[in-house]
């Protein structure tokens, strides 16, 4: 709590916390108040001095620390708005790089976060160049994973050649994975979590009640990892992004193996529920150095997804009327005045971000008829950034993105 407490402190625009405990948080940073609404599980804390270089800071967990602020707390949360922790371009570097680019494979990383290259492999393909565990595969690093492609691919696959169940935990599970990661957190000195496999190797992490659904996926991972030997953090990117493709007229994002495995937990607090704000959500990817627009983007990956959890009376309803294909209709579904298809399931936050100003004009323009490409790049160039958060050897990686399947850019 007295971390929390210190860091609204600082934070400009801060005037209260709400700290979920009593050990771990999440830390919520707020700047405005509305009506107390007592909480057991909630700590809240609020701004009652001015600044001083001298002042302290106590909570009802009798924690205390030195600050900028004066400010008590109650066994209260208020509700509010949303303060962001960092101001977001889209574009910065992150990782090793922000140190400098050492490689070949740290420059075109490089060019990917700032934009500059097409985030989507359009290469002609890959041929093993002996079979599995062969010296000749042994020794091209990008070999075995064109073996769990051509794994994974059929596996996510329907007979129709749509994508399915297995394909949508998988794109969920590379979500969970890396989101797990904040630039506020680096800073303080807590430079873990984001897409270092720990979703899978930490059963701690893997049972946190936002990664309900996952087990299943997990088990799979682990299996696979078990049979090719790779490293989960890779192998966790590697099927969403296969999955991705492997949906009718998904994107072919570019993939980079070589992370670093961690069994450490992620820290708490950074995967954003569908009942939380738009200024919530918008903050939670802005420190994640995702924009607005790119987290616009990132929010399509619904296109296939189905709930299950949410409202279990309707398990297994699909975010929009085609779950098996890539495609815009989840955007034209919640764009703004359009009404709710039979059988589709909305989520309050996916409506409340298609009629947010930020985000509004790019989720009508990724509505429009045609605009399948226009959102194929989009998510490629954001889902590239979150795959690589947390990742402090992106200088060491390797591109493997000519083995991922073939994207189908028409169906059927």
């Amino acid at each position: 709590m007295s971390e929390c407490l210190e860091l609204c402190s600082v934070t400009a625009g801060c005037i209260l916390v709400s700290w979920i405990g009593p050990q771990r948080g999440p830390c919520y940073l707020k700047n405005a108040a509305y009506q107390d609404r007592p909480n057991a599980q909630v700590t809240g804390g609020k701004l009652i001095g001015t600044p001083s270089s001298t002042a302290s800071i106590t909570s009802s967990a009798s924690l205390s620390t030195t600050a900028s602020r004066s400010i008590s707390s109650s066994s209260s949360s208020t509700s509010s708005a949303f303060v962001c922790t960092s101001s977001v371009s889209g574009w910065e570097l992150i990782g090793d790089l922000k140190g400098g680019v050492t490689s070949p494979v740290g420059a075109n990383i490089s060019q990917l976060l700032k934009g500059y290259l097409d985030a989507q492999a359009r290469d002609g393909g890959y041929t093993a160049p002996g079979p599995l565990n062969s010296t000749a595969c042994q020794s091209d690093t990008c070999c075995i994973w064109s073996y769990i492609a051509a794994d994974l691919y059929p596996f996510f696959q329907e007979t129709d050649g749509q994508c399915n169940q297995w394909a949508r935990r998988a794109i969920r599970l590379g979500f969970h994975d890396a989101a797990g990661w904040s630039k506020p957190n680096a800073a303080a000195g807590k430079d873990y979590g984001g897409a270092d496999g720990s979703i899978a190797l930490s059963a701690e992490e893997a049972g946190r009640p936002e990664h309900l659904g996952l087990a299943e996926i997990i088990a799979k991972v682990q299996e696979w990892q078990q049979k090719y030997g790779v490293g989960m953090a890779d192998l966790i990117q590697f099927a969403s992004n296969v999955a991705a493709v492997t949906c009718p007229l998904g994107p072919r994002v570019r993939s980079f193996v070589g992370r670093i495995d961690s069994s450490t937990p992620a820290p708490t607090g950074l995967i954003p529920s569908v009942f939380d704000s738009t200024d919530k959500i918008i903050c939670l990817f802005g420190d994640k150095t995702l924009s607005a627009t790119q987290l616009t983007a990132l929010m399509g990956a619904h296109s296939t997804s189905q709930q299950f959890f949410v409202d279990t009376t309707q398990a297994g309803l699909p975010q929009d009327t085609t779950p098996g294909i890539w495609d815009t209709q989840y955007y034209a579904q919640h764009r703004p005045g359009a009404a709710k298809p039979s059988g589709v399931f909305q989520f309050p936050s996916d409506l409340a971000l298609a009629n947010d100003t930020r985000t509004k004009s790019q989720w009508t323009s990724f509505a429009l008829f045609g605009s399948q490409p226009l959102w194929a790049g989009g998510y490629a160039t954001a889902y590239v950034r979150l795959s690589l958060l947390g990742v402090n050897n992106l200088n060491n990686l390797t591109e493997c993105s000519h083995v991922l399947p073939q994207a189908r850019t028409t169906f059927p």
